[in-house]
């Protein structure tokens, strides 16, 4: 299994529960700007919502940019695929996101922004970009299914 060769701790959740993880939905599933879905990603998301334990720690500016992105998850139907609505959680500043992922303790983190990244480093056992986080596991979820 490849992801017990490069992460032991990722293929032991994969083997005994779902696997924990958690994601900034700017910059992965909603791009930073507009926050319209990148309907690129939306597929490997809601696999995502379906096969872990999923997180999203998210920065926000106001309440109404919250309210937003609940409706965005909504209607994409990623509440109805497996994400638990009491499982996306909103802070006001990257620091606010590092700690809250922290105390998650998630086996992989999916984020996009740089500083995060490197505050994560060597306390979180994966942190990686969207598409190489959602790559990931899709084959460590392959590879755990043979």
């Amino acid at each position: 299994m490849e992801g017990s060769k490069s992460n032991p701790t990722v293929a032991n959740a994969l083997q005994s529960k779902k696997l924990r993880v958690s994601i900034n939905l700017k910059g992965t599933l909603l791009d930073p700007v507009d926050l319209t879905v990148r309907t690129s990603i939306l597929g490997d998301f809601l696999r995502l919502c379906r096969l872990s334990s999923l997180y999203t720690v998210t920065q926000v500016a106001d309440d109404a940019e919250e309210e937003k992105i609940l409706d965005i998850l909504e209607k994409c139907a990623s509440f109805e695929t497996g994400l638990n609505r009491h499982r996306v959680m909103f802070c006001d500043t990257c620091h606010g996101a590092v700690s809250m992922i922290r105390q998650l303790q998630p086996q992989m983190h999916i984020e996009d922004n740089g500083w995060i990244t490197t505050q994560l480093e060597g306390k979180v056992p994966r942190v990686c970009p969207a598409k190489e986080g959602l790559k990931f596991l899709e084959q460590s979820l392959r590879s755990h299914r043979s």
